[in-house]
């Protein structure tokens, strides 16, 4: 359940289906500074491409709904959550994966992306609803700033944060403060080609959890 911000809004400062390809024979794997640059020229989809060609397997990238049900990314999302409920704060990070454990080909193991380890790297907090404007919405005030560059063969998949339950103490009328990801969220997730997902209330009751895809499904960008 989407719901339009009631306002126009202020702004964050955030910058600008899986398709294996076929694999090919492996060729001399470029150095690892040069992927480096690669990566952060061109955006994981081709530096996947390059790896795929080089490596003679297939990386699996994963998508959206890959990276949700990582313990590790599920775990740091309910710890920022929890502590949004008691304090109030809107909390978000960005989130890196790097791919398959340590394999040895030379006994017949093979890349078990499935098993990529994921890496958080959280945005400063902001409180909801900083001011006296009963019409502001209360989900434009985190600022992430620009995502961290790619580095060695770690990418950036996606993004999450949480829209914390409104500070009593301030009074506010729920019904003034919409819910889910809003304008600038999805604008941003759009522009940076990097997918999104909030937690916040199903609707301005506010009294039950859910969670919001927002922005493409896949990294596309830098």
């Amino acid at each position: 359940m989407e719901h339009e911000s009631v306002n126009a809004a202020p702004k964050k400062t955030l910058n600008p289906d899986r398709n294996p390809l076929r694999t090919s024979p492996r060729p001399p794997s470029p150095p690892a500074s040069h992927l480096r640059r690669l990566h952060q020229s061109i955006g994981n989809r081709a530096v996947g491409t390059l790896l795929q060609r080089s490596l003679g397997e297939t990386v699996r990238l994963p998508v959206m709904a890959d990276v949700v049900q990582s313990p590790t990314v599920e775990s740091a999302r309910r710890a920022d959550w929890e502590e949004g409920v008691k304090d109030y704060m809107e909390r978000g990070a960005w989130i890196f994966w790097q791919g398959s454990p340590p394999y040895d080909r030379e006994k017949g193991e093979k890349r078990d992306d499935v098993r990529g380890s994921y890496d958080i790297r959280p945005w400063n907090m902001a409180v909801g609803a900083l001011d006296d404007d009963p019409s502001s919405d209360p989900r434009d005030v985190i600022d992430p700033g620009n995502p961290p560059a790619n580095d060695s063969l770690s990418f950036l998949v996606g993004h999450y944060h949480q829209h914390p339950p409104l500070d009593p103490s301030m009074n506010r009328d729920p019904v003034n403060f919409p819910v889910g990801p809003s304008e600038n969220d999805r604008h941003n997730a759009k522009v940076l080609g990097n997918p999104g997902i909030v937690r916040d209330f199903t609707d301005t009751d506010r009294t039950v959890v859910t969670d919001y895809r927002y922005g493409p499904s896949e990294q596309t960008s830098r």
